[in-house]
């Protein structure tokens, strides 16, 4: 039998009074707005990426290349220092959409692409330290775009459609209560300072040692559904009727139509707490009310979800995929 993990309780709920309430309201809007990306920071990776394309259809004459941006740049949460992280998809002269399938049959596999990609772009002065990044791991293209006195980190992969859908999940959820982006950046700021996630990655996988920046939103997204009344809903559920839509044989359905939702949940804006109470709400329900021993996180279920139904007894923290519903995203983490 696994050895159970104990994690730091309260003694007591967090309460504060009016004043200090506001006052805590104060200092996460702070956050957000000293943190989130600014327009110059938004347009810096527009640049890149017009750029990237300019070279790479210029390398890929007889198609057109498509960047989309996914992670933290792309999922409503993103920092201003954060990776710009790119999936590079292709389309057919006439406009359709290429498949992978149809792009290996013709232009080889991913770590050749990628190994001819990064060649190409070590010829251009605004991409530095490109590195090709093809052995044990997803191959990408690591690089640094150049502009200024700016270097930003950059990676690129070849249709990396998941992590495109996940960071549109996000970013819905994002949009339907500003709350949850105010709380999204101080909880990932209070997980980077608590040496939780890695301060050197904003979004990825941290190893053994730290959680992801996903992880932590959608631990974010697990509490405002499960607080009372709830802040959001399941979008994996909301007006579902059977709909269907698949990615590598994973249902991604969910409804992304953000003005739908605000006009027919029924539980819309029924929470009226104020962020500052929301955020001792959130402190509280992980550190003395969730089981971190017994239960999973999953934004897709509002139910309870055990570690031993998913077969997850022996992992330190559970936190379901929404879409690879196999996968835990936190299953890398060890217990020292």
């Amino acid at each position: 039998m696994s050895p159970r993990i104990i994690f730091p309780t309260l003694s007591h709920s967090l309460k504060l009074d009016k004043y200090h309430v506001e006052f805590l309201n104060k200092l996460l809007e702070d956050i957000l707005t000293n943190c989130q990306q600014a327009d110059r920071n938004i347009k810096e990776r527009d640049e890149c990426c017009t750029e990237l394309e300019k070279i790479l259809k210029r390398k890929y004459d007889r198609v057109t290349p498509v960047l989309s941006k996914f992670g933290s740049s792309a999922n409503g949460f993103g920092t201003h220092q954060c990776d710009l992280d790119l999936s590079l998809t292709f389309k057919f002269k006439n406009g359709n959409k290429m498949p992978k399938k149809s792009f290996e049959s013709r232009y080889g596999p991913d770590e050749r692409n990628i190994e001819m990609i990064s060649a190409e772009l070590k010829k251009h002065i605004n991409f530095v330290q490109v590195h090709a990044n093809t052995v044990n791991c997803l191959p990408h293209t690591n690089m640094k775009y150049k502009k200024g006195h700016s270097l930003l980190e950059c990676n690129l992969s070849l249709y990396n459609l998941m992590a495109e859908r996940n960071s549109h999940l996000l970013l819905t959820y994002s949009q339907i209560d500003k709350r949850a982006r105010t709380l999204g950046f101080a909880f990932k700021k209070l997980m980077k300072m608590s040496r939780l996630i890695s301060s050197a990655v904003d979004d990825g996988d941290g190893g053994d040692r730290y959680l992801s920046s996903y992880a932590i939103l959608l631990m974010l997204i697990h509490f405002l559904q499960r607080v009372q009344p709830p802040v959001l809903p399941p979008l994996q559920k909301f007006k579902r009727f059977e709909k269907k839509e698949t990615l590598m044989g994973c249902d991604v359905w969910f409804f992304h139509n953000v003005d739908d939702v605000k006009t027919e949940w029924d539980g819309y804006m029924g929470n009226k707490m104020e962020v500052g109470d929301l955020w001792l709400r959130l402190l509280t329900f992980y550190s003395s009310e969730f089981d971190f021993n017994k239960s999973v996180v999953s934004i897709r279920e509002t139910g309870h979800m055990s570690k031993r139904e998913k077969g997850w007894t022996d992992d330190v923290i559970a936190i379901e995929d929404p879409f690879k519903l196999q996968h835990n995203v936190a299953g890398q983490l060890s217990r020292r």
